[in-house]
């Protein structure tokens, strides 16, 4: 009987150890399945493909260009009700000096703009070393929406060697100006309707001083406004530029002992032969002068020594060069 009962709970265990060993696999393969794909239960069919062809955007993610793209739309934005002054300026060398001024002003009609103000100096020659280049100072007057790639395209006319660009925000000042002028043009309208309303001469006065005064800052600040517009419209670019008879060298700058001498040897190099250019120079141009000076020189010299050879002698003096007698010493 112990043994029929041992047998009996020996196969119920084995069998409740079977049944739990599939019930575990038949979970792993659910929990398998769920992590790894979707189940689309119309056709029940394994779906591997939906995430793959499912579009980055419905998954929350943009591409690179549309981003910026969206970033400048943003910023553009805001900037849109701001009142902004840019302001320019570039210092330009150039070996063709009248060509880029003629480039220039070519530059500056083709982007709608004009020119302020301008003015010139130099001579644009070389005498016996000495440079007289050309330069020029431009204020010119450029659209607000032209003036970034007007700046950036004084590459192509001569060398940028310094360029500053920058902006002036206004809007306050602005809008605040813009609500004075409506109230005091508000003001106005009552004053004129005081005015007509008077009845005494007194009152006529005072309402006329008020009315003038209110009239006075009305065209201060419309003025004022006028002038922000156009400087809002138009930006100011700066320009100063230099006539060179060389192009900068540029180099970067020496780290070593041995690179400092290399360099410095060959500005020595450099100057002797700047030195001996301008002699060269001097000699040759000033010829005649030399010649002149050195007749003139030659001739005193003579006349010098034709007196000093005719002085005649004095009483227990010598011409300096005369022979000692030694009679006389004696």
């Amino acid at each position: 009987m112990t043994r029929k009962l041992q047998k009996w709970t020996s196969l119920l265990l084995a069998m409740l150890l079977l049944t739990l060993s599939l019930t575990a696999c038949g979970a792993n393969e659910v929990m398998t399945e769920s992590a790894t794909g979707s189940w689309n239960g119309s056709d029940n069919k394994y779906d591997q493909s939906v995430d793959a062809e499912m579009p980055k955007e419905e998954l929350g993610f943009e591409s690179a260009p549309e981003a910026e793209e969206m970033a400048n739309e943003n910023q553009s934005d805001a900037l849109a009700g701001r009142k902004l002054i840019y302001t320019y300026r570039a210092e330009l060398q150039t070996l063709e000096f009248e060509k880029t001024i003629e480039e220039l002003e070519k530059a500056v009609n083709k982007a709608g703009g004009y020119i302020e103000r301008s003015s010139r100096s130099g001579s644009g020659a070389i005498d016996y070393g000495r440079v007289y280049e050309r330069s020029a100072d431009y204020t010119l007057r450029i659209p607000a929406d032209a003036a970034g790639a007007f700046v950036e395209g004084l590459a192509s006319i001569a060398a940028v060697t310094y360029s500053n660009q920058g902006v002036d925000d206004v809007t306050d000042y602005y809008f605040d100006s813009e609500a004075r002028l409506n109230n005091l043009r508000v003001q106005e309208t009552r004053l004129l309707e005081l005015l007509a309303q008077a009845e005494n001469m007194g009152d006529m006065i005072t309402i006329e001083q008020a009315l003038s005064e209110v009239r006075y800052q009305i065209e201060s600040l419309d003025g004022t406004i006028r002038r922000l517009d156009n400087e809002i419209e138009f930006s100011t670019v700066e320009l100063y530029i230099q006539e060179v008879f060389e192009a900068s060298k540029l180099q970067a700058a020496p780290l070593t002992l041995g690179e400092r001498i290399s360099n410095r040897f060959s500005r020595s190099i450099e100057d002797i032969k700047d030195t001996c250019e301008d002699l060269i120079v001097w000699l040759i141009g000033d010829s005649l002068i030399i010649l002149i000076w050195v007749v003139i020189i030659a001739a005193v010299v003579l006349v010098l020594r034709k007196m000093r050879i005719r002085l005649p002698k004095r009483d227990g003096l010598k011409r300096p060069g005369t022979p000692v007698d030694t009679d006389e010493e004696k």
